[in-house]
């Protein structure tokens, strides 16, 4: 599931902008089982509006994640869910991975993408 940064950038479906701030995930599913139920403090390093990329403490693979980001400049915490497309390691970021926001009834999807949009827009 490695893959060098500069193809995965290549391949974004649209362009994404650094977004430092911190994130709590969870794994919800996972082909392995002992990653189910793991929580992990992350930071957010870029967003875009389908999905973003973290550096995390550990290696990430072939999940589903819940991911609840609590922004500084902003009153309300954000729930959203994800599935990891890809993975990887290097001495210098550590574990990073890109993930892919997928619809859940129960995430905050549609508010994410309006902050997200006045972000752009306001750039």
């Amino acid at each position: 599931m490695d893959e060098p940064e500069d193809q995965e950038e290549n391949r974004r479906k649209e362009p994404r902008r650094l977004f430092n701030t911190e994130a709590t995930i969870q794994v919800m599913e996972s082909s392995d089982s002992e990653l189910v139920g793991l929580s992990l403090e992350t930071t957010i390093v870029d967003v875009s509006t389908l999905g973003l990329r973290l550096s995390c403490s550990q290696f990430l693979h072939e999940c589903s994640v819940g991911i609840w980001i609590d922004l500084a400049d902003y009153t309300e915490t954000y729930f959203l869910t994800a599935n990891i497309r890809w993975a990887s390691w290097n001495e210098t970021d550590g574990f990073q991975v890109g993930l892919e926001f997928i619809e859940n009834p129960l995430s905050d999807q549609e508010r994410w993408n309006e902050l997200w949009q006045s972000i752009i827009e306001a750039d």
